[in-house]
């Protein structure tokens, strides 16, 4: 059973904005999804359920480049709200930039859209309480800018992962 704890592995990135803020624009798309949900939820495979937590998701920012080409860049670590979840995919709510949670002299901020663009690979960590996180890869199938600079983004997921301990 998913958990609405914290997510268990720290995360390099948080969202660079007040939980207030987060809060607000939570309760904007909740009154917009009550006057206009119907319309859409018969072409859903799955129904989608509310999911106030975060998850740690694993990405590689759009132009991330490693020294040796047979080298893979190591997937950087963000903290997400979620907005809901479902069978097929998980629905995110991003602020407009991320920033690193130890502040350093290099690169400390990152851009939503350039983490979360269509068709980046991810893995997403649903946490389960005490047990192991469940590892889900997944692509972003949309990023839709919506109020305050903040952003919508829905993953789709494709496979299930053995845990790597």
């Amino acid at each position: 059973m998913l958990s609405c704890e914290p997510e268990t592995k720290p995360a390099n990135y948080a969202p660079d904005c007040p939980p207030e803020q987060l809060e607000q624009i939570r309760e904007i798309l909740e009154k917009w999804s009550a006057r206009n949900g119907n319309h859409v939820s018969h072409l859903r495979s799955a129904e989608r359920r509310d999911f106030r937590s975060a998850v740690v998701v694993e990405a590689r920012p759009r132009g991330s480049t490693a020294p040796d080409e047979h080298v893979p860049f190591p997937r950087l670590s963000f903290s997400v709200p979620v907005r809901n979840i479902s069978q097929t995919g998980i629905g995110l709510l991003a602020p407009p930039m991320f920033a690193l949670r130890v502040k350093s002299e290099s690169a400390s901020m990152l851009r939503t859209e350039d983490i979360f663009f269509q068709s980046a690979e991810v893995t997403v960590h649903l946490s389960r309480g005490d047990h192991q996180p469940i590892l889900v890869d997944g692509t972003v199938v949309r990023l839709r800018p919506i109020h305050q600079g903040f952003f919508e983004i829905g993953l789709r997921f494709l496979s299930r992962r053995e845990n790597q301990s």
